[in-house]
C-alpha cells in the first residue's frame, strides 16, 4: 500500500448484513487503494493457531467497488468471536498485478 497507510475494516456476519438496510461500506471510505483495476489480496489467519483460514484476491472496478476475482466472497467459520477470532492481512501493489500469497512463517519475521 502506498506510504504504508493502515486502514480499518468492519466485518459484519452475513446473517446480520442481510437484515440491514443502507449498509455503509466502511472499507471503501478509508481505502488508500485508488484507481481502476487495482488488485489486492485479503488473507485471514486463525488467531488460535496462526493457520491460514482463507485467501481472496479482489479487484476494484471503475466505480470503486471491490469484487472477488473468482466471483465468490470470502467466507469464514464461526458466528461469533467466542468461536473463532481472525487476524487479517491486506496486500496490494496498488496496480493491476495481484500480490503473491504469503505464509505465516513470513509474517512472523515482523
Amino acid at each position: 500500500m502506498s506510504d504504508d497507510q493502515p486502514f480499518i475494516a468492519t466485518l459484519t456476519p452475513v446473517s446480520s448484513l442481510a437484515k440491514q438496510t443502507n449498509v455503509k461500506n466502511t472499507i471503501a471510505d478509508t481505502n488508500p487503494l485508488k484507481g481502476f483495476n487495482v488488485k489486492y489480496s485479503v488473507i485471514a489467519y486463525r488467531r488460535s493457531d496462526g493457520s491460514k483460514a482463507a485467501t481472496k484476491v479482489y479487484t476494484i472496478d471503475a466505480v470503486g467497488n471491490s469484487t472477488p476475482d473468482d466471483g465468490t466472497s470470502m467466507s469464514l467459520d464461526g458466528d461469533t468471536e467466542m468461536v473463532h477470532k481472525y487476524d487479517f492481512v491486506v496486500l496490494s501493489y496498488n496496480s493491476s498485478t495481484a500480490p503473491a500469497d504469503i505464509t505465516v512463517a513470513f509474517l512472523r519475521q515482523f
